[in-house]
């Protein structure tokens, strides 16, 4: 409609005042021009107009109003609104002196209302994703001053981590976009994971009320969809020079075999006496070198499901979430399954499961580790304190508020928290106990309603997926470095480990060379260093009467008895000499006591000579001689190897060993590193009745020949010997796998 056509329509249209509008506008036909930077606009006036209720920012004082003059006739001859038409000769309203408009009772302004149509997703991934919050308003949106909203948890629905006003002036229809940052303190900038689920409202201020008015809720949820753990991150937090080698190969190892890995432990641990092979010094000294284990730093990433589906990153979205470390002794299968794995002979096996069974059902969670009385990990609750505690803090940031767990009291809490120095969420440092052998089962959980505190080994059947971290299976394995090596002659070949590691696997052990290790050829040197010892130890009769210079081949060499004798009997003629050689012919000499002799100084000479030669740090070095004997002069049976502690020269962590025997001599190396790793010998002999010197029963299995011995059918290492090189408390153990319980000691 133009206003034009109203305006100069006089006999069409008839100029009212407001009041006889607002009156006639529910019976005739009016309208409204509105005056504005001199233009006239038109527009309909009843009750659902903007001009109607005259609220807001318009000057109404400019508004003329129009009632269609066909419409009066309408009324019975009234004016309009009812209003009795004048007697005839006197002026109509509009010809009439203005008069005071009368009050008009106006029905109450209904404010608009807001409404959440719908969000763009159910889950999101705060500060990552976007939610688009769609919402309308329906009445009259110039009636609405501001949209505002609020977010609280569905558990506190009442108190509103957000509540803000938006920018901008309502529209009937809007989308605002929200990333999940919230302003309450309590929270870390944002809704987060462990406070899921939540309610988003929507209100509306319309410009006659003091606050607004909020309609529906819409839920929308921050939600887990993995729970990962990592071993290291890549800032190399918790990494120390002691750690850092073995975090790199758990984490080569667990790309191989996922799920799996070995924590490679320093075993290089030696005797530095003959007495400490029957003391407790085995056990002792490699508790004090590696107390509970390495501290392994473990992380926990926390993955959110995002409005795609897709798992997101988002460090803030998970802060103050609790998580659960939790790890799990081997059981009884489970050890089965790794002794067969490590090719422990029957025999062996059997004792080792024996004395795993010990106070089996009396530790919380129960297994089959080694129980803390005999220097493991597994303890009753009573009976776990620190040292037995497999967890440690990693980062102060991650500090779990309030107490350990209660009920499952072996396992730990910590928080998640955005750090600077962190790629994950949460961290601690994990031990695994120093015992070679033991495997201990270590899972993440995601604690997100406190309700993971359970006593009950099999949580990880319970927990769900997305809760639940990959279980890594840790097991302990002792390595003994291999440093250095001499070879005596350019024929002589290296020792290779590889046969002999073969029986030490089974106790979780291996001889290992390390990075550049490669043997040299001290042939000429050796006999050199050889000559000046046998000079330096000459003012010793016997070594200045039978030991040659130059010992070839050999470690060390002597005259033949002949010419030892004859050089020690200088006073005996020619006819005295020949007779010493007749009754050498028929055995009534002392040549058995010059060989012995021979072995005695033999012993001297070549460990002096050693010393020369430096071993290598932190291992075993070996002497490799190509000719079989520790010296020349043998008779029979000789020495095929020793493992010698030599005082100013092997350590607590520098071993050394001498192979006087052709070929890799695998039954030689074995029972010799035995004796460096504090084994003494076992009963058994070749020869019947006899037994080697210092045999020991009392620390060997009475239901096995053991490779300790000097038994022709030996071909292993007892239950005993395997669990002592794992780090057991031997002392605690019988020969028959029952173990003395330390309060039977009280």
């Amino acid at each position: 409609m133009n206003p034009n056509d109203v305006l100069s329509r006089s006999n069409s249209w008839k100029p009212i005042t407001r009041n006889q509008a607002l009156r006639e506008c529910g019976f005739g036909t009016v309208v409204v021009i509105a005056s504005s930077m001199g233009m006239n606009t038109v527009a309909p006036f009843d009750r659902s107009s903007r001009y109607f209720l005259a609220v807001g920012p318009y000057n109404y004082s400019n508004l003329r109003y129009f009632l269609k003059v066909a419409e009066t006739k309408r009324h019975g001859g009234m004016g309009a609104g009812g209003v009795k038409s004048p007697p005839p000769g006197q002026p109509t309203d509009a010809q009439a002196e203005p008069q005071p408009e009368e009050a008009v009772e106006l029905p109450p302004a209904k404010i608009p209302e807001i409404k959440i149509t719908k969000l763009d997703c159910e889950c999101f991934a705060p500060l990552v994703d976007t939610v688009l919050i769609h919402y309308e308003i329906t009445g009259d949106v110039s009636l609405a001053q501001s949209v505002h909203l609020r977010i609280a948890t569905q558990e506190k629905p009442d108190a509103f981590l957000l509540d803000r006003k938006l920018d901008g002036a309502p529209q009937a229809k809007g989308i605002f976009m929200w990333d999940g940052a919230v302003t309450d303190p309590a929270f870390h900038g944002c809704v987060d994971l462990s406070s899921s689920p939540y309610w988003v409202q929507m209100g509306l201020m319309g410009k006659s009320s003091g606050k607004p008015a909020f309609t529906n809720k819409a839920p929308l949820k921050v939600e887990l969809l993995q729970t990962e753990l990592t071993v290291g991150d890549g800032f190399g937090l918790g990494e120390t020079e002691t750690n850092k080698e073995l975090i790199a190969a758990l984490n080569e190892e667990s790309k191989k075999t996922p799920g799996k890995a070995t924590v490679h432990l320093p075993g290089s641990v030696f005797k530095l006496n003959n007495k400490e092979m029957y003391n407790s010094a085995s056990f002792t000294e490699y508790a004090k070198k590696l107390d509970k284990g390495i501290g392994i730093p473990l992380f926990v990433k926390l993955w959110l499901k995002g409005k795609d589906g897709t798992r997101k990153r988002s460090p803030q979205g998970v802060a103050g979430t609790r998580i659960l470390w939790d790890t799990l002794p081997e059981d009884e299968a489970g050890l089965d399954a790794n002794l067969a794995d490590r090719g422990v002979n029957e025999a062996a096996k059997k004792f080792m499961k024996k004395v795993s069974q010990y106070k089996k059902a009396g530790t919380q969670p129960p297994g089959t580790t080694c129980h803390s009385d005999l220097g493991g990990m597994r303890a009753a609750p009573k009976g776990r304190d620190d040292e037995r505690r497999h967890w440690a803090e990693l980062d102060s940031g991650w500090a779990a508020e309030g107490p350990e767990p209660v009920k499952r009291e072996w396992g730990g809490f910590t928080e998640c928290a955005k750090l600077g120095t962190s790629l994950s969420d949460s961290g601690v440092l994990y031990y695994n106990g120093r015992i070679a052998g033991d495997c201990y089962h270590v899972t993440a959980y995601a604690d997100l309603d406190a309700n993971l505190d359970d006593a009950d080994p099999k949580l990880n059947e319970i927990v769900s997926a997305p809760r639940k971290s990959q279980t890594l299976d840790l097991r302990n394995w002792r390595d003994v470095n291999l440093s250095k090596g001499y070879l005596i002659g350019a024929a002589t070949g290296p020792l290779e480990f590889g046969a002999s590691n073969a029986e030490f696997k089974k106790a979780a052990l291996s001889i290992l060379p390390k990075a550049g290790m490669a043997p040299v050829d001290i042939h000429d040197r050796w006999k050199s260093e050889y000559k000046d010892t046998v000079i330096l130890l000459s003012g010793t009769s016997f070594i200045k009467d039978a030991a040659l210079q130059d010992p070839g081949l050999y470690p060390a060499a002597f005259v033949t008895y002949n010419q030892y004798w004859e050089k020690t009997h200088p006073e005996k003629g020619f006819f005295g000499k020949v007779w010493h050689r007749i009754k050498a012919f028929f055995g009534a000499s002392d040549e058995d006591e010059y060989i012995v002799k021979c072995g005695n100084a033999a012993y001297t000479l070549w460990s002096e000579t050693a010393k020369a030669f430096p071993l290598g740090k932190d291992g075993l070095t070996y002497f490799k001689f190509k000719n079989d004997g520790d010296h020349n002069r043998y008779n029979g049976a000789y020495t095929a190897g020793m493992a010698p502690s030599i005082p100013g020269y092997t350590t607590r962590t520098r071993a050394v060993l001498f192979i006087f025997d052709a070929g890799q001599a695998v039954n030689t190396v074995i029972p010799e590193m035995g004796h460096n790793l504090f084994l003494p010998h076992a009963p058994g002999h070749f020869e019947a009745g006899k037994n080697p010197a210092g045999s020991d029963a009392k620390v060997h299995d009475a239901a096995q020949v053991c490779m300790m011995s000097y038994h022709p059918d030996k071909k292993h290492f007892c239950g005993l010997c395997f669990l002592r090189m794992g780090g057991w408390d031997f002392t605690m153990i019988r020969n028959d796998a029952t173990v003395i319980d330390p309060f039977e000691l009280e």
